[in-house]
């Protein structure tokens, strides 16, 4: 299952007004600002019910490579996370081990 989604963007300001009047019909009006920590970048997140999935980041976009987390239960029923950080263009798969995350 899809967990999250990470989109890079240049100018974080214009793409919050854009997604957050994108999302709106969808359902999702939730915004978090997620300030960076432990070698992770700050965030901006929008999602609902306390959950939030699609997140920006500012930086130098580039449509190559894209971030996708992905929720599993395997046979032990233990929810894991594994990042993916595709590339279109190596063909690459995930490359983040998974790891245990509360449901």
């Amino acid at each position: 299952m899809l967990d999250h989604v990470i989109v890079t963007v240049s100018d974080s300001t214009r793409s919050i007004a854009f997604y957050a009047q994108a999302l709106k019909p969808l359902g999702i009006t939730d915004f978090l600002d997620y300030k960076g920590q432990d070698g992770h970048p700050d965030l901006k997140g929008f999602g609902n019910d306390g959950r939030f999935f699609f997140w920006l980041k500012e930086g130098r976009p580039n449509p190559d490579p894209v971030h996708f987390g992905c929720r599993q239960k395997p046979c032990g029923g233990e929810c894991l996370l594994c990042s993916c950080n595709c590339s279109r263009r190596t063909g690459e798969n995930c490359t983040g081990a998974p790891a245990p995350i509360s449901s």
